[in-house]
């Protein structure tokens, strides 16, 4: 009789363990995973609340060149070729060019361009102090010789 006693008992467990454990099917994991049809027929990517792995770290607004005004205040230093350097009244005046522009312009210690200004201009070198808008730069600037060929 121990036998079959332990056949029944083994047998109700078997009978019970499925009410005891049933849940709601929800959804599976592929479900989970699977693109929603309307986002796939898009093929658009929604990035939530976090900045979009496909787009450059810096936006359009910062990579645009930006509008500082007219003449050498129009100017930007990788856009500038040295042309000469003249002394006028004991001071070093540079003439520079533009890619950017068809006209020349002289250029003086202390002269304020769109992304920097000038340091220092004498007989065979000018040098630029250009803004430099990197978050991982030490320095929020650096310097830009340009010399007579």
């Amino acid at each position: 009789m121990q036998p079959l006693r332990l056949v029944l008992v083994v047998a109700a467990a078997f009978a019970v363990t499925p009410a005891l454990f049933a849940f709601q099917a929800g959804p599976t994991a592929s479900d989970l995973l699977a693109p929603s049809p309307s986002a796939a027929a898009a093929g658009h990517y929604d990035p939530g609340a976090r900045r979009d792995p496909f787009l450059p770290p810096r936006s359009a607004a910062a990579l645009a060149r930006p509008s500082c005004g007219e003449g050498v205040a129009s100017l930007e230093i990788g856009d500038l070729r040295l042309q000469g350097i003249f002394q006028v009244g004991g001071e070093a005046v540079a003439q520079v060019s533009s890619d950017a522009q068809r006209t020349s312009f002289l250029l003086r210690q202390g002269d304020e361009l769109c992304d920097g200004s000038v340091s220092r201009v004498d007989l065979a070198e000018i040098d630029f102090r250009q803004s430099v808008s990197d978050p991982g730069a030490i320095k929020p600037f650096r310097i830009v010789a340009l010399k007579l060929d």
